[in-house]
């Protein structure tokens, strides 16, 4: 569990938890949120695609390096973060089960790959994690999940394929939703968010950059209450996405 940098957390500062921090919408959150004065935690499995998160040498952000399907991760993350208050919680990171996405290729390990990154890790990760955001002053927890976990949308765009993808993050919602219910007796605000169209390795780089996402998500962020939990917004729009 190498940590880039030794942590010590600065108490007046607010602080968010990015998984999946180093490139894309990940990055592009955690330089949103160093801007805004924020400790910064975040996670990255290989070193190879996260040259820019570890040359950033910011003196609030904070680095572990970890497979999330390795057994120890849920672990490795708690010990990291050991009591630290997090304010924010950002779900980012995301398997796209590039071999269990047509009909053709839909490799069992791949597919339970998928359901694991994208729908039960998240999720467990957050129940563990409960007492650092109960104990800290916002209290959010946001997962970046996607307008293909719609099946409302899937049927009006006469969608087809990705079966991994879009089947785990139709899962992520409706776990998401029910931590919402359970989370609100502790005053916690869970919020599910399609980031739109991103210009990522998924989108052959088409699109919106991931640095103009970031900016819509930390706005609709900002205006999370408790009152609006668990809802399933679009990040551009801030309009709800049926289920």
């Amino acid at each position: 569990m190498p940590l880039a940098k030794s942590k010590m957390t600065d108490s007046l500062k607010k602080n968010v938890f990015i998984t999946a921090g180093n490139r894309g919408i990940g990055y592009a959150l955690v330089e949103a949120y160093l801007k805004k004065g924020y400790c910064v935690y975040t996670t990255f499995r290989s070193v190879q695609k996260s040259s820019l998160l570890l040359q950033n040498n910011h003196p609030h952000l904070y680095k572990i390096q970890l497979d999330i399907k390795n057994s120890d991760s849920l672990r490795d993350i708690k010990s990291f973060l050991s009591d630290s208050p997090i304010d924010i919680m950002i779900h980012n990171a995301c398997s796209f089960g590039y071999q269990a996405n047509e009909l053709n290729t839909l490799q069992s390990e791949e597919w339970q790959d998928s359901f694991y990154v994208n729908t039960i890790f998240p999720i467990q990760l957050s129940v563990m994690l409960k007492e650092n955001i109960k104990g800290s002053q916002d209290k959010k927890v946001v997962f970046i999940s996607s307008r293909r976990g719609s099946n409302t949308v899937n049927i009006t765009d006469a969608y087809k394929g990705r079966y991994a993808y879009r089947s785990s993050k139709a899962a992520l919602n409706s776990a998401a939703l029910a931590l919402s219910q359970d989370f609100s007796d502790d005053e916690i605000s869970v919020l599910i968010l399609h980031p739109g169209r991103v210009a990522t390795e998924v989108t052959n780089y088409d699109s919106i950059s991931p640095f103009k996402s970031a900016r819509h998500i930390v706005k609709l962020v900002e205006k999370l209450t408790v009152e609006g939990t668990g809802q399933f917004l679009s990040a551009d729009s801030g309009k709800k996405i049926a289920w």
